[in-house]
């Protein structure tokens, strides 16, 4: 009799569950290939000495426009760039050189924040959305739209 409530109550338990979809599968699997490439960028940073990483990196706008900023920090969800004007809202490539000169790791970058820290100068924090190994194709379409 005991087997039976078990076995009934296994059931529905099984029939509630929720079942992973294959939209939230992508979303892990993304999540993980950006982790991977951020720590690559990290480890990079840590092994040179330089984990507040004030290097000049190459950003592409939406619009197709391509400036150089700095880096300023970098972690595993996000970045610190400082620039000439805010960036506030944008979606952004972002070049980051990962181990050697010849290795970049590319991510799709959204600014989220910006504060004025000088004049003409602006600190903005963003998240990684992306990331990817490919800066020419990339720099070939427009932010945030894959191909």
């Amino acid at each position: 009799m005991a087997t039976d409530t078990f076995s009934s109550l296994a059931a529905r338990r099984d029939a509630l569950a929720p079942t992973v979809s294959a939209p939230s599968r992508r979303e892990q699997c993304r999540r993980e290939r950006l982790t991977e490439a951020a720590r690559k960028v990290i480890h990079a940073a840590k092994a040179s000495g330089r984990y507040e990483r004030r290097q000049p990196v190459a950003v592409v706008t939406p619009d197709g426009a391509s400036r150089i900023v700095r880096c300023r920090r970098i972690s595993l969800t996000g970045i610190r760039l400082l620039s000439s004007g805010s960036l506030l809202g944008q979606l952004l490539r972002v070049e980051l050189p990962a181990g050697d000169d010849s290795d970049l790791e590319c991510f799709t970058v959204r600014i989220v924040w910006s504060q004025k820290i000088g004049d003409q100068l602006f600190e903005n924090g963003g998240s990684f959305q992306d990331a990817s190994r490919e800066p020419a194709a990339l720099a070939a379409r427009p932010c945030g739209l894959s191909a």
